[in-house]
């Protein structure tokens, strides 16, 4: 969903005749965004993975749970690189984004046979991150030479996305109803941070919708 939001919502805007500041600037606000929306609905995932995936799949599947942290950094990364993707699109770079998409592929498809038989899915999460990463580099690169550079928030948010998703899961490992009570408090308390990185137009937004639920109920 979030890497069609790319394709449906930024990509038309993006491919309006506009300056470059102008696409850098609506690139940079969709980023920030995206990744508040990614953060919030993959915190209550990592911290909850047996419940998670026993949902979506089965409960034959939790042993994969410890995993599923480095696959959602994974897909962080995938779901920016689309963002990228989509501007380089804009500024007629046909041939990097062809050349970003082969070869963060072909270096993930190598790593996966080289890592896969002896460090399993861990080996294979780390291919599928060096590939992901690798095309974020060239994109990054390419888009710098346009003058573009990641905003300071998005930075941030990437950074707080990373830290949280990999430490919070094994910070609070174990059962028992008392440590899902605690789990719960601090995904509140995780997500509720992102109110930091909203702007006052967003935070105005936000409160003005809450206080009109709030008469009505």
């Amino acid at each position: 969903v979030l890497v069609a939001m790319a394709a449906r919502y930024l990509s038309p805007l993006l491919n309006r005749p506009s300056t470059k500041e102008e696409k850098f600037a609506l690139a940079n606000l969709f980023r920030r965004r995206q990744l508040m929306i990614l953060i919030a609905l993959t915190l209550p995932l990592v911290l909850f993975a047996d419940i998670a995936l026993t949902i979506m799949f089965s409960s034959k599947f939790t042993g994969a749970a410890a995993w599923l942290p480095a696959f959602l950094i994974w897909q962080l990364l995938v779901i920016q690189n689309n963002v990228q993707l989509m501007l380089l699109f804009s500024l007629d770079e046909i041939w990097t984004v062809t050349i970003m998409s082969i070869a963060g592929s072909a270096l993930s498809a190598l790593l996966c046979v080289v890592l896969i038989p002896s460090f399993g899915l861990t080996g294979g999460a780390l291919a599928m991150i060096g590939g992901a990463a690798l095309t974020m580099s060239i994109a990054s690169v390419r888009l710098h030479k346009h003058g573009y550079s990641t905003g300071r928030s998005s930075l941030l948010l990437g950074g707080y996305a990373i830290v949280v998703l990999l430490a919070a899961p094994y910070l609070l490992q174990g059962e028992g109803i008392a440590l899902f009570a605690l789990k719960a408090v601090i995904c509140a308390i995780l997500v509720g941070g992102l109110w930091v990185f909203l702007d006052q137009d967003e935070k105005a937004a936000i409160l003005t919708v809450t206080r009109r639920r709030i008469m009505r109920s």
